[in-house]
Parts: C-alpha cells; structure tokens; sequence
C-alpha cells in the first residue's frame, strides 16, 4: 500500500509540472500574438531603399506624413506605368536612392553602421523624382568606383579570340605575401640496423670423428631477440654450448670455421653467456645467486645495500614479486622461481649477448607467458640467442628467427618473412609440422630412406678434422711405463686420483656459472662430494661423457646397472668404479646398501668425489641417494625424498623403490636403538 501512495504523489507531481509548462508555454505564445497585432508606426521610415540597406530618415517639418506617404505612391505608379510602355526594356529592378539624411555620422555611430565613401554617395545620388534607374552591371559599378578587376587567369585569355577579349581585361598581379622563413623540418630519425654482436661463417662442431654441426653461417643482432629454431637432435645445444665455450676441455671436441664475438675470436675471455636448460640447483639462497657474477664488485658492501642493489634490479625487469623470495633456498624455489633467477643471475652480468637454452621447457602456458616477458625485457636492452620449440611463442618475441636443420642454418629472416616463406621447402614443412626431414651432416646416403635427400658434402675444414681423428685412432697407443708400486694396489689406486683432485677448483661448476657443469641430467647432491648423473653414454658419446665428469671433478662412479661399466672407458679418463648390480626400477635389500654406503663414506673421506648413476639416474640413482640421506644424515625416509626430489622430481620411479626406503628408514632406527641398548648394558 506505501508504495502505491508513492507511485500516486509521483504521477500527481509529474502531472503539475507538464500543467506549469503548458500555461507558461500558453503566456509565451500570447505575449507573441500581441506584439504581432500591435500597430506600428511606419511614419519614420521611408521606401527609398535598393534593397540592400535600409536607412532612416528624419521627418521633414514641411510636409504631414501622410501627405508625404500619398505622395510617394503617386510617384510610383506612374513610374511603374512609364516602365510598362518602353517594350524593348527588360523590367529593371527598381531602386531609389534617398536625399542625404542631416546629421548621418552620429546616427550611424550609434547604430555602429560604417558610414558610405563620400564620392560613392554623391555620385549615385539622384532626385528621387526622376526616372528610377536599372541597377548597372557589377563590370560597371567596379569602373566607377576605380577598382581594380577580378584578375584574370592568363590561360582563359589567351583562349578568348581578339573581337571578344574585352579591352580592359589585363591580370591583375596579386601583392606577393612577405616572405616566412622558416626552417624546414627536421626528417624523422631512422633507426640505425643493429651491428652483428656474433657472427658465424662456415663454422663447424665434431666430436671425434662424428661432426655435428658444418658450415654454420648466421649474424645475430646487438640488439633484440633471435631466436633458433629446429627439430629436435639437430645441435642447437651444441651450437649455444660451442660459443659459450665449454668445450674447451673436451679432448674429443673439435671445431672449424669462424666464430666471432664483438669482432674477436672466442675465447674463455671472450665468450657469450649461456643460461642451459638444465638449472643447477644448489642451496644458495636466491639473493647469493642473483649476486654471484657481481659478487667482486660487492666486496665490501654492507649486506642491507646488497639486497637493495637486488632489489631494484627485480624491480627494472618487472620481477618485484621474486623481492620476498630473496632468502629462500634455490632449491626450494618453485620452477618457475628458479627458472626466472637463472636468466637474471646471468643478465645481471652484462654480457654483451645471452644465450638461454629453451626457457620455456616443462613450464605452464602461464609461467611461460612471465619467462616470454621477462626475455622481451631483457632484449629491449641487449642481444639475446633463445632456444624454442614452441613457434606461437617464437613469433611474439622474436625480432629474427634462425631454423638449424641437419646440422646447417637452413633460413635466418623475421617473423613475418619466415613464416610465410613458401620458397624454401625445409622452412615450409617447419612451419607446417615442427619438425623437417634433414639428415646429420655427416649421414651416409645408403643408410637413409628413399624420400629423404642425403646432406651436402662437408666442408674441407670438416673432412681435416675427420681425418686427423682417424689418424689419431689408427695411430698405435704408446706402452705404459712400468710401475715401480704396482706390487701394492692401494698406492697405484691413489696416484691417479691426486692428479684428478688437483684440478677440481681449476674445473668446478662454478667456474662456468649458467651453464650445465656435467653431462645432460648431471645434478649436484651436495656439491664438490657427491652427484647424481645418468650413465655416460646413454645421452651423448660415452667419451664425452667421462670427459665432462672428469671436469667437474668426479673421480669415482658407483655403477648400480645390471652390467658394469666398460673399465677401458673409465681407464682412458683416469676414472674408477664402485659395481653394485640392482634390476631395472627394483632396490638393493639393507645389507647391500649399509655396505655401499660404507664405502661411500670411505671414498669421500678419502678425498674421492663421487657420481652415483643407473641407466637412466632417476630410479635407482634416487633410491641411493635418499638411502644415504637416511643413513648419513639421519633423515626420515619421507624427508629424504622430498630432498632429493628438490633437485629432480623424477628421482625414485617405483613402489618398490619407496618402501625400501621406509624399511631402510625403520632399521635404522632398530639398528640405534639397539646400539643404545648395547651401549646401556655395556657401562658399569
């Protein structure tokens, strides 16, 4: 019921208000009507106009006005009755020109009217008693009063004949404009092409006597993205690796060709950075990495500046959210975390160009999006070399794109150009299916298919180095000198190991932060003592395996697969082994794993420097090493997995692996309480 009254005083109310604007609308119209109907006094005006001014006229104290108004009248009929009588005469407009009104300045003041050129007025003034004039041709007008013609455009005269070209008609020239001076505007700046901060020409990469990559020919920009592209096994790792430099102490690795940086060869002084795309994980909190290639220009620094130094570096590439994540352990970062300290820990080096190896790898769509922008950051500012799979992703950040097929630079162009590029068939199937038939540079015709073309013939420089490998293996290995200890075993075990551990620090991973320290899916477990790692071999060549490990230090491998490792391999590099067989995802019984942690315990406090491996080394590589944990450490079998898991989340693949380690776990314990027990009953 209230909110019927309400909707009534509404209606009523907007009813009243259309009332009052009908009456006020009613007045308004009436007002008008009266002042239309009011009669005016017409006596102060007269009709001597021409139509285009009117002017008032004083009255004349001769003359009422009514007798002056009949008068005009008269007048007007009967000149309209002497223009009706002339038959040749078109009817001329009538216009009559009053007498000078008395005292017309004042007048025209107030009606701010400019007053009429005297010599104009006096000479059309006429009686208004004689014969009404025509209004003259405008031609006319314009010689009376002594003004100048419209100017005539040159060409139409010269088009006129000479009977119709009228004899006054002349062009009239214009008054020139002052002349403006202005300076004219300064061109648009156009932006110089970047100068090439590495370039490469007919470069080359073998391993022994296998090549990898031939006649390389690419430029990338000091400025901007490039991105390489290419199937997957094609040597993109292996290019970025060659130019940072890391192979140097490959004894197998060999290289051709031409591979500047900054204009000067590459050098371990003179190397682009690589962030791989295996991160290292280590216990550093995200602060001491993202200090570590700055860390001597830090000596000295109080530690609060420090932190606001990385701070406000999170800050210039839009990562302020990684601000509260400073004191947190790398390794228990999320991937993401890790993923984007990586590439900062290296930017903030200021190398003139970083490489990254697939950023975006194992990353949400999301996390990738945050990698991709944090790149398009870093590139405003100098030159990045990424690696990428995904051609979406490519085409948003890239400003060139390199394909690497078979070991060869197939196409380097934009975005634009190579993605609509028909022209080249290995760019278009690219393009079409992410991947391209293109063999190795090195494939023997008869070995591949019918529809696959074999490769180029390598370069002289690539044949150089196959020969001198093959020189090199034909060439008969030189005898061993005799031992003089050999008769005591531990001595002649030892004598290679000293030479090896006097090289560690000279090797260490960090040494070459930002890039992989070992072979692929080598990873620290406590670093400079003990690493996981997969069999050498499985990944890469077996020799380039070792080498790597003997870089970063490894003097000894526990071998866990079913066969051992080849002894001549281990030989060659200087190299020993400890043999535990375990079956493919299974786990050795406690026994076994009290003695090989022994021996663990042995070796590494003897100086030894340890690489656990199986096949793979994730199954049974995890299940020793969170078994270590448990033993050594005095972890739960939950916490060491959830440890070990923090460098690779693959470690420990079956259930039987798992319950070993809850078994182990529960041993242990009995085996400390018993040794209590045993201690209790042994004391007085």
């Amino acid at each position: 019921m209230k909110n019927e009254v309400q909707i009534l005083y509404i209606g009523l109310g907007v009813l009243g208000f259309g009332i009052v604007l009908l009456l006020l609308d009613l007045v308004r119209r009436a007002r008008r009507r009266r002042r239309e109907e009011r009669p005016i006094d017409t006596s102060i005006f007269t009709l001597t106009t021409s139509g285009e001014e009117l002017r008032f006229v004083p009255e004349t104290a001769s003359a009422s006005p009514q007798q002056s108004r009949e008068s005009e009248l008269a007048e007007l009929e009967r000149h309209f009755k002497k223009v009706k009588d002339k038959k040749n005469r078109k009817k001329p407009e009538i216009a009559f020109l009053p007498a000078e009104p008395a005292e017309e300045k004042p007048l025209l003041d107030y009606l701010h009217l400019p007053p009429e050129p005297e010599e104009l007025t006096q000479d059309l003034r006429v009686d208004p008693r004689l014969e009404p004039i025509t209004e003259p041709h405008p031609t006319a007008i314009l010689e009376h009063i002594d003004l100048p013609p419209e100017p005539v455009e040159a060409e139409s005269v010269a088009a006129l004949s000479e009977e119709e070209a009228p004899l006054d008609l002349h062009p009239v020239a214009k008054p020139e404009p002052e002349p403006v001076f202005e300076l004219p505007p300064e061109p648009a700046p156009q932006p110089a092409p970047a100068a090439a901060i590495l370039t490469c020409a007919g470069f080359g990469v073998g391993f022994g006597g296998k090549v990898i990559l031939d006649n390389v020919t690419l430029a990338i920009p000091a400025q901007g993205i490039t991105t390489l592209m290419g199937p997957v096994g094609t040597g993109k790792s292996t290019l970025l690796r060659s130019l940072a430099g890391l192979y140097g102490q490959n004894a197998l690795f060999k290289s051709w060709g031409e591979a500047l940086f900054k204009d000067q060869p590459i050098t371990m002084e003179n190397r682009p950075l690589l962030v791989a795309q295996r991160i290292q994980l280590t216990q550093r909190s995200a602060l001491e990495s993202l200090l570590f290639h700055v860390k001597s220009q830090m000596e000295g620094v109080p530690e609060a500046e420090q932190r606001d130094w990385a701070s406000q570096w999170l800050r210039q590439v839009g990562a302020e959210n990684m601000i509260a994540k400073l004191d947190t352990p790398f390794m228990e970062l999320d991937t993401l975390s890790q993923r984007v300290v990586t590439i900062l820990r290296e930017a903030a080096a200021d190398s003139a160009l970083l490489m990254i190896d697939e950023p975006t790898s194992g990353l949400s769509d999301a996390d990738a999006d945050v990698v991709l922008n944090l790149l398009q950051t870093l590139g405003a500012h100098g030159a990045l070399l990424v690696v990428l799979h995904n051609q979406k992703q490519a085409k948003m950040i890239s400003n060139e794109i390199i394909l690497l097929a078979g070991g060869r630079v197939q196409e380097q162009a934009t975005p634009d150009l190579f993605f609509s590029n028909t022209a080249n068939p290995v760019v278009a199937q690219f393009v079409a299916t992410g991947s391209v038939a293109v063999p190795a540079p090195d494939a023997q015709a008869a070995v591949l298919a019918d529809h696959v073309q074999p490769p180029a013939p390598l370069s002289a420089d690539a044949m150089a180095a196959i020969k001198s490998e093959i020189r090199a293996a034909l060439a008969p290995a030189p005898e061993p000198e005799p031992d003089p200890v050999a008769e005591e075993p531990a001595p002649a075990m030892l004598a290679p190991v000293a030479v090896a551990l006097a090289q560690p620090e000279h090797v260490a991973v960090t040494r070459y932060p930002g890039a992989s320290s070992g072979p692929r899916g080598f990873v620290w477990i406590e670093e400079g003592r003990l690493a996981a790692t997969p069999m050498p071999g499985v990944a890469a060549d077996m020799d380039y395996d070792l080498d790597l490990l003997k870089n970063v230090g490894v003097t000894t491998l526990i071998t866990l697969t079913e066969q051992d490792f080849p002894q001549d391999a281990l030989t060659r590099h200087g190299l020993k082994n400890v043999h535990l067989p375990i079956a493919d995802r299974k786990a050795p019984t406690p026994a076994e794993m009290d003695m090989l942690v022994g021996r663990m315990r042995e070796l590494m406090d003897n100086g030894k420097v340890l690489a656990v491996h199986c096949l793979a080394g994730l199954g049974r590589t995890g299940t020793i090493l969170a078994a270590y944990l448990v033993k050594e450490k005095g972890m739960s079998a939950q916490g060491a997995l959830n440890q070990i898991r923090r460098f690779n989340r693959q470690f420990v693949q079956s259930d039987d692996q798992e319950d070993f380690l809850t078994e182990y776990e529960v041993q242990q314990e009995q085996n400390l309480l018993r040794d209590r027990v045993a201690g209790g009953n042994k004391e007085p």
